[in-house]
């Protein structure tokens, strides 16, 4: 094989792999709905994590908005989830003041704890499962 050829393979294959890691991806279903926290409807602020069960699906990210509204965002610029089964967990992001120093708003402090297991110290779980096409789940922890 010439190295003109052997060339044009390896530039070929690094740009399917780099494809792979760093391209768009697609979900097949997109998940919008209300968080609640101990029947509440949750603070805005609240990280949604949806982690799919299969090996060879990516988690999806989202913070909730008044009266504890979410949308699932695969990666910057899709939205959506990998159907099938997804464990979700929540979680309250430090903030940051104008000095930079971390901080967290009184309203969230109590729910901070709401949604940690005292008896592991892990963040809790709930086990959904996401349909292909839209999905409106609300979420109860």
């Amino acid at each position: 094989m010439s190295l003109r050829i052997s060339g044009a393979i390896v530039v070929a294959s690094v740009s399917v792999a780099l494809a792979r890691c760093f391209g768009p991806r697609y979900t097949d279903s997109t998940v919008t709905g209300v968080l609640m926290i101990e029947g509440e409807p949750a603070p805005e602020g609240v990280r949604v994590t949806f982690s799919p069960t299969a090996p060879d699906g990516s988690s999806s990210y989202a913070r909730t908005g008044p009266e504890g509204v979410y949308e699932l965002w695969f990666n910057a610029g899709n939205k959506g989830a990998n159907s099938g089964e997804n464990v979700v967990t929540c979680g309250v992001p430090m903030q940051f003041d104008d000095k930079g120093e971390a901080f967290l708003p009184d309203d969230l402090k109590a729910i901070r704890k709401s949604l940690i297991d005292p008896k592991t110290r892990q963040p809790k779980e709930v086990i959904v499962t996401v349909e292909k096409g839209p999905n409106e789940l609300q979420l109860e922890f």
